[in-house]
């Protein structure tokens, strides 16, 4: 009873859900974060105690069919001493909207024999990692794709050529005077006309075409479903930068 007791008490003391389970799936225990997960009934501190790990990936738990199948497979191949750790980044669509979370089962040995479950929301970290890919990929001023996203999209697109043979088609657009707008007006009016113009030519092109804003006033769009008749051979794509406009 003593060791119950000291059991439930370390794993309440930890801030992640975590839940034990026997060799046979069933949920033995479980910590207060666990219980408090939304979709969990808070009103039966036991919620789930007894029943198969399965019914924690049902709803009201928002996981998509094939990740709860895919968890479901990974803790059976723990279960089953097939691998000793099993992790899988997963989301759920709920009603505070799009939530991601880390699962991680570990094989249990000695007299507690089964597998220890940990569940983390990795939300925020999603979150900054897409935050950081898009200021890698995406001009900060427009949004478009950014000329050294565009030159390794350029790249791919080649080489899907040649093996596909079909033809990709490049447009090149400069906008004249440009530079006499950021003379006369300042930098500012300047930033908000490529951001204006970024933003007809994203309304302009197709979704599967990649516009990118390659120079300080020019944008290329990129269509990448173009396909024509073989002639002598795939066109090969050159991406180069224009520098007769400045901001």
């Amino acid at each position: 009873m003593q060791d119950t007791v000291s059991l439930q008490a370390a794993l309440d003391a930890m801030t992640e859900p975590i839940a034990i389970l026997s060799d046979d799936a069933t949920i033995v225990a479980t910590n207060t974060a666990w219980q408090n997960e939304p979709g969990n009934d808070r009103t039966a501190p036991l919620h789930l105690i007894g029943r198969h790990v399965r019914e924690a990936f049902q709803p009201p738990h928002a996981v998509s069919e094939s990740a709860a199948d895919r968890i479901l497979e990974g803790i059976a191949e723990v279960l089953q001493g097939a691998v000793p750790r099993f992790d899988l980044e997963y989301r759920e669509a709920g009603e505070t909207g799009v939530r991601w979370f880390m699962l991680i089962a570990t094989r249990l040995t000695g007299e507690q024999r089964g597998a220890l479950i940990i569940r983390s929301d990795i939300t925020q970290q999603k979150a900054r990692e897409a935050d950081l890919l898009d200021r890698a990929n995406n001009d900060a001023l427009t949004g478009l794709a950014n000329r050294s996203y565009f030159l390794l999209e350029a790249t791919h697109m080649v080489a899907l050529a040649r093996r596909q043979v079909w033809h990709p088609a490049l447009v090149y657009l400069d906008l004249d005077n440009f530079k006499d707008i950021n003379d006369r007006h300042g930098h500012a009016v300047g930033d908000v006309v490529l951001g204006r113009v970024g933003a007809r030519l994203r309304r302009s092109t197709r979704e599967s075409d990649l516009l990118a804003k390659a120079d300080q006033a020019m944008y290329t769009a990129k269509a990448s479903s173009a396909r024509h008749r073989r002639r002598e051979g795939p066109e090969a794509v050159h991406a180069r930068s224009e520098s007769g406009a400045s901001s």
